[in-house]
């Protein structure tokens, strides 16, 4: 069994931004190991149907992390729940959110 320094849960943005500072930006370049309960072909499976929303700010914010599948973007969402709540959520972004 291999010990590691940091174990990050959740493969999700918060997660890989986690791991990738602790392993690549991080001055004792800590030996980092991600966890995530999918197996790798269900995760994919995963983000890709639910269309995780992720804002340019998160792309900011980890920069030097880059935008590489960005598929859409998104300017506002409405959500309908059985005709008799609704919501609008314009972004309220200097810039879109990208649909990854």
């Amino acid at each position: 069994m291999r010990d590691f320094e940091v174990i990050v849960v959740g493969a999700g943005p918060a997660g890989i931004s986690a791991a990738f500072f602790f392993n690549h930006l991080s001055n004792a370049k800590l030996d980092t190991c991600l966890v995530e309960r999918l197996p790798a072909g269900s995760w994919k499976e995963y983000h890709r149907k639910c269309r995780e929303g992720v804002s340019m700010g998160f792309f900011e914010d980890i920069h030097p992390i880059e935008k590489q599948h960005v598929i859409n973007e998104i300017h506002h969402v409405h959500e309908c729940w059985g005709g008799e709540i609704e919501t609008i959520y314009p972004s309220c972004e200097r810039k879109p959110a990208p649909l990854v």
